[in-house]
């Protein structure tokens, strides 16, 4: 996956990117910008030397887009049924099966929050700048 996005912010080797919001945005929710946050910014490592206006190439494998949903989707889901069926199993009370199912939910999102943690470490991972592909001001006179 590759995105293009603008430096708005250079912080010691680190810099703010902000990305146009695709459309898919809308029809998913998950994240917390509002319908009306048309911008999302990312902060990343500055290994391609980029400063404040340069237009940056973005890239994140795609295997690893899949891992990361799974991590953040999936594990929750996967312990609330674990959970849930071990409660059942037991013929435990429906009180303690809706208690052990939100203690499921609650494990499985810090477990997905410290394996995200982790994995950020290795490389792959997380999105890194490939290439500056321009800087504003080139862009905004190749519009006129």
């Amino acid at each position: 996956m590759v995105e293009t996005g603008e430096v708005i912010k250079t912080k010691k080797d680190k810099v703010i990117i902000s990305f146009e919001r695709k459309t898919e945005c809308d029809k998913c929710g998950m994240c917390a910008f509002g319908k009306d946050d048309m911008k999302v910014k990312l902060t990343l490592k500055n290994e391609v030397g980029a400063v404040k206006g340069d237009i940056v190439e973005v890239s994140m494998g795609d295997k690893f887009v899949l891992a990361s949903a799974f991590i953040v989707y999936l594990i929750p889901i996967i312990l609330v049924g674990l959970f849930l069926g071990l409660a059942i199993y037991f013929n435990l009370a429906e009180y303690i099966q809706i208690i052990l199912a939100v203690l499921g939910l609650v494990l499985g999102f810090v477990f997905s929050f410290l394996i995200d943690k982790k994995l950020k470490m290795e490389k792959g991972f997380s999105p890194v700048i490939t290439a500056i592909v321009g800087h504003v001001e080139e862009t905004e006179q190749n519009n006129e």
